[in-house]
């Protein structure tokens, strides 16, 4: 598998109001990117599929949905940012820039 992580300005300052899959405190959003990735294998409903990296306190929230599985809206939240994982690489350009998905 090969993943990146799609955020853009629309996301800052928001995130993904949803239960997370595991919670690291201390950690960079680029080190979230990598634990995300990490938990690839699985049941599926333990893969993380986006994160939210709280800046403040520099914690991680691994999660098992994305914004555009269409059930949550972003949430505004000061301090926050919100990730996809994105594994098709066409559709890069639309995760940068759309609002939602």
């Amino acid at each position: 598998f090969f993943f990146g992580a799609a955020a853009s300005k629309h996301r800052r300052d928001k995130k993904l109001d949803v239960k997370p899959l595991a919670v690291v405190h201390g950690v960079s959003a680029l080190h979230c990117l990598g634990l995300c990735v990490q938990r690839q294998i699985g049941s599926k409903s333990k893969i993380c599929r986006s994160f939210n990296h709280y800046n403040g306190t520099d914690t991680c929230y691994m999660l098992n949905t994305y914004v555009c599985d269409g059930d949550r809206d972003l949430t505004d939240a000061p301090g926050y940012s919100y990730f996809d994982l994105v594994d098709d690489y066409t559709r890069d350009a639309e995760f940068m820039i759309s609002k939602q998905c």
